[in-house]
């Protein structure tokens, strides 16, 4: 229960973070200054999940690494707070950003109920691993969302920002791939346990998931070198 604690300062705290980054851009950039309001909660909302992103990667390396190789309760405890502070990113993007397609929106209200659930299953428990390994994943990406806001602050088409789309995109690729294969062989191992109410949840939670996934590397790959190569290779 302590946990909901850290998730409801976590969302001041985020919502904060709102607050400073707009008055940052606005007192900074030009191009955010024409953007329309609903444009402007885009933007400053991925910047500040972007950058707590980065600071908690260091925690989801540290949890993949120690659930195979001796999970203490320490560090298992530090890697929930991460998780709540995970959360109220999504939290605060569903209650204060503007203008979210609905696939987004489905992605952070399952984002909560996987942070609630892992919770209530609590710490050394198969689900709450697998919901941890895919928000540790899903962390690393942290680019992504570097990306999607810078790119309204910059001509799209320069060389920086396409560079900056086909690295986020090899890096969002890869950390899908090695995450869909660790999640499908919880899915299996879960099914061979005949553990089925696992099986269900894991499952409706990746269909959900994963289609936002694909929508996102499609969308990185028609604004990123990868994209013109594959033309030329035609």
């Amino acid at each position: 229960m302590i946990y909901l604690y850290y998730y409801l300062i976590s969302c001041i705290f985020v919502f904060q973070c709102y607050y400073f980054m707009d008055k940052i851009l606005t007192y900074k950039s030009d191009r955010y200054r024409k953007l329309k309001y609903v444009k402007k909660t885009y933007v400053f909302a991925n910047i500040v999940k972007s950058i707590i992103l980065l600071f908690i990667t260091p925690y989801c390396v540290l949890f993949l690494y120690n659930l195979y190789f001796g999970m203490t309760e320490e560090l298992y405890h530090s890697v929930f707070v991460a998780t709540s502070i995970y959360a109220s990113t999504d939290m605060n993007s569903l209650l204060f950003e503007k203008g979210k397609k609905n696939s987004t929106i489905y992605h952070h209200i399952l984002v909560q109920l996987a942070t609630f659930t892992a919770f209530y299953c609590g710490p050394f428990n198969k689900i709450t691993d697998v919901i941890i390994i895919y928000g540790s994943f899903s962390t690393f990406a942290y680019l992504v969302n570097f990306y999607l806001s810078i790119r309204f602050l910059f001509e799209k088409d320069m060389y920086e920002i396409k560079l900056l789309a086909t690295f986020t995109q090899i890096i969002y690729m890869l950390s899908c791939i090695v995450n869909w294969c660790l999640q499908f062989y919880y899915l299996v191992l879960f099914m061979t346990l005949k553990n089925y109410f696992a099986v269900f949840i894991l499952a409706f939670f990746n269909c959900v998931v994963i289609s936002d996934d694909i929508l996102l590397i499609n969308f990185l790959n028609n604004n990123s070198f990868m994209n013109k190569l594959k033309l030329k290779d035609i």
